[in-house]
């Protein structure tokens, strides 16, 4: 019995040691941990083939965009959202608060984006016509990976499988079966 019992701690021990190997540093983003904001140039200006003084000036330009400032603007929109979570969780969420802190959080994003915009454009100003191209290509295809991901943006039921998501709303996969009659919506 005792062997049994040992074969199994020994079993789970070194499924766990395994396991905790396998969790290297290189895998770490894949579980949401954030790069730090010198990984991001370095990955970027490796993407867009940086010369080192390049890479000095957008770590130059992205530390000054770090201000007291932009970090207070960031913990405005965190504490915001909060408020909007904590009143929509009430019993009976006040309608008027929920529209002022739609409001709020709106123009806080829009004062965030135009700092983001501003930012670009400085990096933007440092790099070669050609490594704007790319840059450009950098910043469309995060925006695309970004889309629809925010909260109350798009359609539900018009996900990434063409219209077919799980949402309930009028998606094109939604509206078809509807046109076509709830007698053939499983034929």
């Amino acid at each position: 019995m005792t062997t049994l019992t040992t074969r199994i701690l020994l079993g789970l021990a070194s499924f766990g040691l395994v396991g905790l190997l396998g969790a290297t540093p290189a895998y770490a983003h894949a579980g949401g941990e954030k790069r730090s904001p010198e990984a991001r140039v370095e990955r970027l200006c490796a993407e867009l083939a940086c010369t080192p003084a390049q890479k000095a000036k957008i770590l130059e330009i992205k530390a000054a965009g770090r201000t007291p400032q932009a970090t207070a603007a960031h913990d405005q929109l965190r504490a915001l959202k909060q408020q909007m979570r904590a009143e929509r969780e009430k019993a009976s969420p006040d309608a008027t608060v929920i529209e002022r802190l739609k409001g709020q959080i709106t123009a806080q994003k829009a004062v965030l984006h135009g700092e983001r915009e501003a930012t670009q454009k400085k990096v933007a100003a440092v790099l070669t016509p050609a490594q704007r191209t790319k840059y450009q290509a950098h910043l469309d295809a995060r925006a695309k990976r970004h889309e629809g991901k925010r909260h109350g943006e798009g359609k539900r039921g018009e996900g990434k499988r063409d219209g077919k998501g799980k949402g309930k709303g009028k998606g094109k996969g939604q509206s078809q079966r509807q046109s076509q009659g709830s007698e053939t919506r499983y034929g």
